[in-house]
């Protein structure tokens, strides 16, 4: 009888490993951590796929690629840029050097991170309509839509549940008085 009481004393700290079926949980905090992050690694995978595998495309996979960006707001001529297209590259770079800071920031949960992110995330979609033809393949598409599943999951977990918690606490302790 001891060692049943012992197990029910140790059940407790079990039971955040594991659903009451028995099925193994992840910790929250360790799931938002992961999805912030995926998203990163997947679009550098994606990014890498897209500049070393084009060499190994086929001639009509390239003819194919070669529309990618017809009809875009911005003419992205990359053999002869303009000022605007310079200009165009170098305020997508700040954007992008943004949101990676966000990122980091959000890893640590700081409190406006979220809010950003949400920002970002909305804005992030009606612009594709700027962007003319997008032509991907097929890994690029995969890696693309696990970026933007990973992406929904880090604002469901930063808005509900116990890491939302988290978001609100101060970062810095209050200074004695």
């Amino acid at each position: 009888m001891a060692c049943d009481d012992a197990f029910v004393a140790n059940d407790s700290l079990q039971s955040d490993r594991f659903s009451p079926k028995g099925f193994p949980v992840m910790n929250p905090f360790a799931l938002f951590r992961f999805c912030v992050v995926a998203p990163l690694v997947l679009t550098a995978a994606s990014v890498a796929y897209s500049i070393f595998a084009e060499a190994t495309f086929s001639e009509q996979w390239r003819d194919i690629l070669t529309w990618n960006g017809h009809g875009s707001v911005v003419d992205l001529d990359v053999e002869s840029p303009s000022i605007g297209v310079i200009a165009f590259a170098v305020v997508l770079a700040m954007i992008a050097l943004l949101a990676l800071l966000n990122q980091v920031l959000l890893f640590f949960y700081w409190g406006p991170s979220r809010l950003f992110y949400l920002i970002g995330c909305v804005a992030f979609f009606p612009t594709a309509l700027l962007w003319g033809l997008t032509i991907l393949t097929p890994v690029e598409y995969l890696l693309l839509e696990l970026s933007t599943f990973f992406t929904g999951m880090t604002l469901a977990l930063a808005f509900y549940g116990p890491v939302a918690a988290r978001f609100s606490r101060p970062i810095l302790p209050p200074l004695p008085t």
